[in-house]
């Protein structure tokens, strides 16, 4: 947490508030369920249920959870010249969600001084992800 110093706005450190307990069970991974469940309050009865092998919901289509969900939302507030913190409008928006993220010097930024701060309060190191795991087009088919 005092590591953390000097994230470029809108950035913060949240603290989440959980219960804890005075005797951790050790983490099984045998004992992982192979879906998760997601709802919006407020929503009505709108539950989605997500293999957790696939990314998918069960009845095949995108998660609204999904990277590829949240690229198709941030493009709809471009098109309504709603404006965002990242500069981007949609004349200079690209299509690929990598160079999206990559365009946004706040977004890499925070990501270097989160990086550096889990390296010197020694909580080990940052697991990168393959590339080609963000280097999908915006597209409208997904909806």
């Amino acid at each position: 947490e005092n590591t953390l110093i000097g994230l470029p706005p809108p950035f913060r450190l949240n603290k989440i508030l959980m219960n804890t307990t005075s005797s951790p069970e050790a983490r099984q991974t045998g004992k992982a369920p192979n879906h998760s469940i997601n709802w919006i309050k407020d929503d009505g009865p709108t539950v989605e249920v997500i293999n957790a092998v696939t990314g998918k919901c069960n009845t095949g289509s995108v998660s609204r959870l999904s990277k590829q969900m949240f690229f198709m939302k941030f493009y709809e507030l471009l098109r309504k010249k709603i404006p965002t913190k990242t500069g981007i409008t949609l004349e200079t928006a690209p299509d690929v969600y990598l160079d999206a993220k990559d365009q946004v010097q706040s977004y890499k930024d925070a990501k270097t001084y989160m990086i550096a701060a889990f390296k010197k309060a020694g909580l080990g190191v940052w697991m990168k992800k393959p590339e080609e795991q963000d280097q999908f087009i915006y597209s409208t088919a997904a909806c």
